[in-house]
């Protein structure tokens, strides 16, 4: 990235609606085009949004499903652990693994 995190929605995606809206309207734009927000903040919102809806989702799937939860412990140089937990569970959703690492210094 170069520093312009939401500037190609200003700089291509307005542009081009702006000439769809004119074809297919057959006037100027600029009125319909000024409303959409480009903000990072908007961004931002749609993002942590989608977070806590998966969130939400996987948090009820496992306090309603049943899941087998194996537990795996290495050791690193420096005395470092590594614990590896692997809940399982079947959800066509989700599959049927997913993975969760946590480091610990013992």
């Amino acid at each position: 990235m170069s520093g312009k995190r939401h500037n190609i929605r200003g700089d291509l995606i307005l542009p081009a609606a702006a000439e769809i809206l004119k074809m297919v309207l057959h006037q100027p734009a600029c009125t319909v085009v000024s409303k959409i927000p480009l903000s990072g903040r908007t961004a931002e919102k749609s993002i942590d949004a989608l977070a806590r809806d998966s969130e939400d989702t996987l948090c009820g799937i496992l306090n309603s499903a049943e899941f087998s939860l194996q537990l795996d412990e290495l050791t690193l140089p420096e005395n470092e652990a590594v614990l590896m937990a692997y809940p399982c569970f079947i959800n066509p959703l989700f599959g049927a693994i997913i993975i969760v690492c946590e480091r610990t210094r013992g």
